[in-house]
């Protein structure tokens, strides 16, 4: 990476667009088949890939951040912050969350622990493989 590189150039990196846009289907199929089972929810509208992007740094910049709350960003306290705050609503925020999903459940997978979120720990494995070089560092 170049040095002007930026903290999204560095995500990228290790979570392609491939493995966001997946997120992005498997979100919206889930709300499709929570919704077919108990009923439509009128404020929801599919997820984009510009929103899964924001909904992954919301959760990302509020855990370095030590927030109490990934909702802090919209509060009037500490962790409130307005800039990250107009860039997607709370109730946008906590629609996506309700129904984010990484994978599809198949009950053939319930017996590996960490098969919901396996594509994208193999997405960082594949990431921290292409770029980490044993002789760079000292």
């Amino acid at each position: 990476m170049p040095p002007s590189a930026s903290a999204v150039d560095f995500f990228q990196l290790f979570v392609p667009d491939n493995v966001l846009k997946n997120m992005v289907v498997q979100t919206n199929m889930y709300a499709r088949k929570f919704q077919d089972r108990f009923g439509s929810d009128g404020a929801w509208v599919e997820v984009t890939l510009a929103e899964m992007k924001a909904f992954l740094g919301y959760v990302i910049s509020t855990s370095v951040s030590h927030c109490e709350s990934v909702l802090s960003i919209w509060s009037g306290g500490f962790y409130s912050n307005r800039s990250l705050a107009l860039v997607m609503s709370q109730a946008r925020f906590e629609k996506i969350l309700k129904y984010f999903h990484v994978v599809a459940f198949r009950s053939s997978q319930t017996t590996h622990g960490l098969y919901k979120v396996q594509p994208f720990l193999d997405s960082l494995q594949s990431g921290f493989d292409a770029a980490f070089r044993p002789s760079q560092t000292q």
